[in-house]
C-alpha cells in the first residue's frame, strides 16, 4: 500500500470492502481486513481485528483502501470499531512522517499512538462495600462546641 500517496483524509469513509489497517506491530505497511456487512469506516478510525493464527485481538489504525492482493475470502474481518472520533489527518500524516524520519516500521509508530488501549474502553461500574452494621451516616455539621 502507497502509505505516504495515500489520497484519503481523516474521517472520510473508506470505499470498498478491503480496508488498509496499520496494527501497532513492527510492520512496514498496513494489512488488508474485510469490512463486515453494515460497519462504515473512515481513515483514522480506530478498530479492533484479529492478529495472528491465534487471532488475538489487536487495535488499529484504518489507513485507507485495502490493497487486495489477496483473495476476499482469506482475509479475516474486522472485530469492531471504536465509538470515538477518528485520528485527525494531521496526526497519521505525523506518523508516516516519523516512521520514514527515522527509518522505523509505521507501526511502531503507531504502536506509540495507542498507548493506552484501556482508554477506549467505556468506564466499568465500581462497586464500594460496607463493612459491618448497616448504620447511616450522620451529616457532620462541622467542629462542635464542648
Amino acid at each position: 500500500m502507497a502509505l505516504e500517496a495515500e489520497a484519503d483524509f481523516a474521517g472520510k469513509p473508506v470505499e470498498g470492502d478491503v480496508v488498509g489497517i496499520v496494527v501497532p506491530r513492527p510492520l512496514k505497511g498496513a494489512l488488508d481486513y474485510r469490512v463486515p456487512e453494515g460497519l462504515r469506516l473512515a481513515r483514522g478510525d480506530i478498530v479492533e481485528v484479529p492478529l495472528g493464527r491465534g487471532g488475538d485481538p489487536t487495535l488499529g489504525v484504518v489507513w485507507g483502501k485495502g490493497e487486495g492482493t489477496f483473495e476476499r475470502a482469506r482475509l479475516k474481518e474486522v472485530t469492531r470499531r471504536f465509538d470515538m472520533p477518528p485520528l485527525k489527518e494531521d496526526l497519521l500524516q505525523f506518523a508516516s512522517w516519523v516512521a520514514n524520519y527515522v527509518v522505523a516500521p509505521l507501526g511502531d509508530v503507531v504502536n506509540l499512538l495507542l498507548r493506552a488501549p484501556d482508554a477506549l474502553e467505556p468506564e466499568k461500574d465500581r462497586k464500594a462495600i460496607r463493612l459491618g452494621a448497616h448504620t447511616p451516616l450522620e451529616p457532620d455539621d462541622g467542629p462542635r462546641a464542648r
